[in-house]
This record gives C-alpha cells, sequence and structure tokens, in this order.
C-alpha cells in the first residue's frame, strides 16, 4: 500500500494575545565560592547556569520562559522597564550565621551592574541599585510617639515601580527567536556566604501566541 502523501500548510501570519506581564528570567551565585566576573541570565530557561546552587530551576519561579534562548516563536514583546532583585531562596536568615546576608545583598546591588545585550551587540548599561527590586513597603511606617502608625494599605509591596528604558516614550521591541540576554557584572572577589538568586524582570507587553 502507497504511503499517503500529506501536504505541508502554507506559511501565514500566527495570531496572538496581549497581556500586560513581565518576561523574567533568574540565575544565581553559589554561597561559599568566589564570583565570575559576569552572570548571565535568559540564555538557557530549562537550568541555571552556575554549578553548585542548592536548588533546580522552576519554570514560574525563577522563569516564565522556555526554550533556550530568546521568545518562543509566534511571541512579542515590548519593553518599557527594567527590574532586579536578589533572593535568598534556600537559606534561613534567622540565624546568627546569617546575619551578614542582608549586608551583602546590599553590597552586590550597589557594586554590581546589568548589561542588556541582543546577541553580542550592548544596548543598555545600568547600574544594579538604579533598578528597583519591586518589592517593599508602599507605603509609610512610622512608630513616632511611642504608637505604631501605618498608612493603607498596610505593609504591601508595590511592583509599580521600575527603571525606564523607552526611548521618547517608545519600548525596546524583542521579537520572536531573537537572541538576547543580560549580564550581571558581580564586584571583584565576591564570595557570598549563601546561595543568592537574582531574577531579572523586563516590565512590557507581551504578546503570546495563540495556539490549539
Amino acid at each position: 500500500m502507497a504511503m499517503r502523501v500529506v501536504p505541508i500548510p502554507a506559511v501565514g501570519a500566527v495570531g496572538s494575545r496581549p497581556r500586560k506581564e513581565p518576561i523574567y528570567d533568574t540565575d544565581g551565585w553559589a554561597g561559599g565560592a568566589p564570583q565570575p566576573a559576569n552572570l548571565a541570565t535568559f540564555v538557557n530557561f530549562a537550568g541555571f547556569n552556575t554549578a553548585g546552587l542548592g536548588l533546580a530551576k522552576a519554570f514560574g519561579r525563577d522563569t516564565n520562559l522556555q526554550g533556550q534562548n530568546g521568545l518562543p516563536a509566534a511571541h512579542h514583546h515590548y519593553w518599557y522597564g527594567l527590574r532586579a532583585k536578589i533572593r535568598t531562596l534556600n537559606a534561613n536568615l534567622t540565624t546568627a550565621a546569617n546575619v551578614v546576608v542582608p549586608e551583602q545583598i546590599n553590597r552586590a546591588r550597589e557594586l554590581s551592574f546589568l548589561q542588556f545585550r541582543f546577541a553580542s551587540s550592548e544596548l543598555i548599561t545600568v547600574q544594579m541599585d538604579e533598578c528597583p527590586s519591586g518589592t517593599g513597603p508602599a507605603y509609610i511606617q512610622t512608630t513616632h510617639t511611642a504608637a505604631t502608625v501605618l498608612s493603607l494599605p498596610s505593609g504591601v509591596p508595590t511592583r509599580g515601580n521600575a527603571k525606564d528604558v523607552t526611548i521618547s516614550g517608545r519600548p525596546v521591541e524583542i521579537v520572536a527567536l531573537e537572541a538576547f540576554q543580560v549580564l550581571i557584572g558581580t564586584p571583584a572577589g565576591f564570595t557570598p556566604l549563601v546561595d543568592l538568586y537574582v531574577s531579572i524582570i523586563l516590565e512590557g507587553l507581551l504578546l503570546r501566541g495563540i495556539t490549539g
């Protein structure tokens, strides 16, 4: 019996739906080890590039992209703002041994820089401490006159702040399958006490391809 011939469908436009959501990726600095000059994010969405980290990379927590590099097919991102946050996901910061970790995070933020690249071409370089983490109290909190005063909403984190990366209000466009990365330049001799996970968040409007 002859094999059935199946025609290849014609290539056409793929529909997409807009979502006001960022794209983000995470890598880390392994505790107790000197760090490389640069830490690369948005280059491997399946796993961490840094050896020795205590956790495995998890979709949803560490990244919202899939694949190896670049946006998936039929995706498009209009990038408006840059955020960067450093977290300890597998360390107890309430112990006496880890009391210096918050100061190490502050030092890393003040001495590190971020560099966005399309392939190997530099687009933006900025100090990490100029990029908000997007967490922390949104409103004033005080204990003046021995009375705790909290404005509403009490202690609600704000994620509305970010480093503006637009040019005359126009966003940076990142198209599907376009290679890009964000390098994190670390201070010389930086050796964190515990694993530190660095998440880079590209705020903007994401167009997701409609499938199924």
